[in-house]
């Protein structure tokens, strides 16, 4: 196991060494978008994030499904093969730039459905980011598998940095929901490069018929899972939108993603770490129900706060 990481270009770290890196990414990540946030919150209008919001309803469905529950299926595998790595990265390419295509070929359709010709334009240009976040779905499981966590970090900042310059520089031009849509594209390509360039190695696709039944036996049923989540999530996104107008619908996505960023980043720094550490217990015989249960415990612990300080300032918030 130890060689085929070796192989793969991935050294194991420590646990709470990733754990510290993970939650810097985050803050110097959260950081740089509350300052960009407050920027295009003066440079665009609600319509514009709007927009947005309505065409990154279907295309993040779609990412969910296109990643095939792969960092899943690459944590829970006591031995990783060539094979497997290069047969789910196949896979994954294939099924995002199908998803792709389609939601292009679609999009006239699913404008309709939030009454929106400005989003119509946004879902033929915004499926790319579901094409280059699949192909990144393989080297950013295997460095969460290795808790390698200061890689994933140094370069999700290095994308939001990319981000930040492109869409605020396109909002100060006028650009309007566009400058989102671009800086959508830019922070999913620059990410997915420097993902591939921290593994180390290279993996090109194939596809092992054996290896892509295991993926499709339990890869697949956790990915469907994953969307239905997403999708359940997002209905309220679509009755705003289609009832209330796309200007509702980008005040009411701005006030959903403030009531919920401190969650999403605590858990954001955790989650990875929990799952790379229970994986290895799995893997090692030592995983139990009782280690699931105090991890959940201790994650609800510190999420529930956060969520009351939002509850208690939100007047202040807004304001």
């Amino acid at each position: 196991m130890e060689k085929e990481r070796v192989q793969l270009g991935i050294a194991p770290h420590r646990s709470s060494v990733a754990a510290i890196w993970s939650a810097f990414g985050q803050i110097a990540v959260q950081a740089i978008m509350i300052f960009v946030n407050i920027l295009l919150a003066r440079l665009l209008s609600p319509k514009d994030f709007g927009v947005f919001a309505a065409a990154c309803m279907f295309t993040t469905v779609l990412g969910v499904i296109a990643g095939m529950g792969v960092q899943t299926v690459i944590l829970r595998e006591a031995e990783l093969k060539e094979t497997l790595l290069s047969t789910m990265l196949a896979l994954n390419m294939a099924a995002g730039g199908l998803l792709a295509l389609c939601t292009f070929l679609g999009a006239p359709l699913l404008g309709k459905l939030v009454h929106s010709r400005d989003a119509v334009s946004a879902l033929q240009i915004l499926p790319l980011s579901v094409f280059f976040n699949a192909s990144a779905g393989v080297p950013r499981a295997l460095l969460v598998r290795s808790m390698r966590q200061r890689d994933i970090a140094q370069s999700e900042i290095l994308g939001i940095i990319c981000y930040a310059f492109t869409t605020v520089s396109l909002a100060y031009a006028g650009s309007g929901y566009w400058a989102l849509t671009i800086g959508s594209l830019i922070i999913s390509f620059v990410t997915t490069i420097l993902f591939w360039r921290a593994v180390g190695c290279m993996i090109w696709p194939h596809l092992d018929r054996i290896e892509l039944r295991k993926i499709l036996s339990f890869g697949s049923q956790i990915g469907l899972n994953d969307a239905l989540v997403w999708s359940s999530g997002m209905i309220d996104n679509f009755l705003a939108g289609r009832f209330l107008g796309i200007a509702s619908l980008g005040y009411y996505n701005f006030g959903f993603n403030l009531a919920w960023f401190p969650v999403r980043k605590i858990l954001a720094v955790i989650e990875p770490v929990i799952q790379a550490e229970m994986a290895e217990r799995v893997r090692n015989g030592s995983g139990s129900w009782v280690t699931y249960c105090r991890a959940l415990r201790y994650t609800t612990t510190v999420v529930w706060m956060p969520l009351c300080i939002v509850l208690i300032s939100a007047p202040e918030l807004i304001n």
